[in-house]
């Protein structure tokens, strides 16, 4: 229903989407990791998301994400539709989820961290060292405007900073009123029929 475009806000790219009806929803940072050294075992270790991490991510996206990027991009809303990823809880309550897109040129990385959580470097680290079957591609992380302050974790860890982007959509539906077949008076400002009274009814079928 909508076409989606990350685009350098410097190039004549992003105007020229703009005057083809494409708006901004919200901006973002491409950050590249190529080696982050050894990484030593941490206990608090990521894990694939499974059928059962449904309800907390959920809530952590809902939680996290504005309402207007929410709009564009909604949580999955069924298990089918649940995006590859990993998670991380520690005593029960989920801290962050990492969402995965693996390509044949990179891994694409788009973590979703509460604002509470210590020790986000190290964090970062053991989500790092969890993806699987990454073998030498480069990691791509994502780091939208909301999340800005993960930023000083990945500088720490040697990324480089690509251009700032603006993410865009345009609608590709138009919005149309559904015709009523029929009408109901009681719901189109008109006036219910009022219910014969009790006596009259009992006397009614005493007659008969």
């Amino acid at each position: 229903m909508r076409l989606l475009a990350d685009v350098d806000e410097q190039s004549q790219v992003f105007e020229a989407l703009r005057q083809c009806g494409f708006v901004v929803y919200s901006r973002q940072c491409i950050w590249q990791l190529a080696d982050w050294g050894d990484v030593s075992a941490h206990s608090g270790a990521w894990r694939s998301l499974t059928e059962r991490d449904t309800i907390p991510v959920r809530n952590l996206y809902n939680n996290l994400v504005p309402g207007l990027v929410q709009q564009i991009e909604p949580f999955a809303q069924s298990r089918a539709a649940l995006p590859r990823g990993l998670v991380k809880y520690q005593n029960d309550e989920l801290l962050a989820f990492a969402e995965l897109k693996m390509g044949a040129r990179g891994v694409w990385v788009q973590p979703f961290i509460h604002p509470d959580t210590e020790n986000v470097q190290q964090i970062l680290l053991d989500l790092l060292k969890h993806i699987a079957d990454r073998r030498s591609r480069p990691l791509y992380v994502c780091i939208r405007s909301y999340q800005s302050w993960l930023e000083l974790a990945i500088d720490e860890l040697g990324g480089k900073a690509g251009p700032r982007q603006a993410v865009m959509a345009r609608q590709l539906v138009t919005p149309q009123r559904v015709e009523r077949l029929f009408a109901i008076p009681s719901l189109e400002g008109g006036q219910a029929e009022a219910p014969a009274p009790l006596s009259s009814a009992t006397a009614h079928l005493e007659s008969k």
